[in-house]
């Protein structure tokens, strides 16, 4: 088996920005995305240019914060002050949203990262909202016309066919939360092995590290700092040796 680890949230804030970087340079992460509109931004964007890091993606942010396009431009995706809805609004109210906006704001968020040098190869949403009903039209349509590989959108539908791009054969969310541990991990590495080691699999990650920033944020704080400790270890690392496993980037999917 073929396994991406991609560390989402890459410029939430410095404390997640210094334990991705970690997780890349030292641990078993192999790519990252980045939010291009939050207060680690710059920070993240120095990090890729001082590290050389490669395997960037731009993880397309519609649940928080200020959006990069005009806030007129896509009104439906922002209230009165704005600023991004939350995630409970859109999946709440998702057929309001005008799926143009989506795909406006995608855009406008990639051209962004490109404009600071950075070399974006694949894609994701936080939150995943972007692979909300009717949102995701805005953002299939995003991602069809640049033509990077992307997150799986099976997450929320399991019609892949209008996504034309390269997808890993495999996704899974599960290395999260109560199991941000070395068994969760492996627990989640088996639930998607098969027999073919060409299959090719992605597992979202969260390293980070917890500060009174990223609290303001975030409800899920310390528990980044498990997935960092789990993401260094010599365990994960052996035992991915020895499962056969080899990991890979973006770069490296059908």
């Amino acid at each position: 088996m073929k396994l991406i680890i991609n560390a989402d949230d890459f410029g939430l804030t410095k404390g997640v920005n210094a334990a991705i970087v970690e997780a890349m340079n030292n641990g078993v992460v192999t790519s990252t995305t980045l939010m291009v509109n939050q207060l680690g931004t710059a920070d993240a964007i120095d990090l890729i240019h001082t590290h050389k890091l490669e395997n960037i993606g731009l993880h397309v942010n519609l649940t928080l914060g200020k959006p990069v396009s005009k806030p007129e431009d896509i009104p439906s995706l922002v209230d009165g002050n704005g600023e991004f809805h939350s995630r409970k609004y859109l999946t709440d109210h998702a057929e309001q949203v005008n799926a143009e906006h989506v795909y406006i704001e995608a855009m406008n968020q990639y051209l962004n990262a490109k404009s600071y040098g950075v070399e974006i190869d694949h894609f994701d949403s936080h939150h995943f909202a972007a692979f909300l009903p009717n949102l995701r039209d805005g953002f299939i349509k995003f991602a069809n016309e640049v033509g990077l590989a992307s997150r799986r959108a099976d997450y929320y539908i399991d019609d892949l066919q209008a996504l034309a791009v390269k997808t890993t054969d495999k996704f899974s969310a599960r290395f999260y939360g109560d199991r941000a541990n070395i068994e969760g991990l492996k627990e989640t590495v088996r639930e998607l092995k098969g027999s073919d080691n060409q299959t090719t699999v992605e597992i979202m990650a969260h390293p980070g590290y917890s500060d009174d920033e990223l609290a303001s944020l975030s409800s899920y704080t310390t528990q980044r700092e498990h997935e960092l400790s789990v993401l260094l270890s010599e365990e994960i690392k052996i035992w991915l040796q020895a499962q056969e496993i080899e990991l890979i980037d973006f770069k490296g999917i059908k």
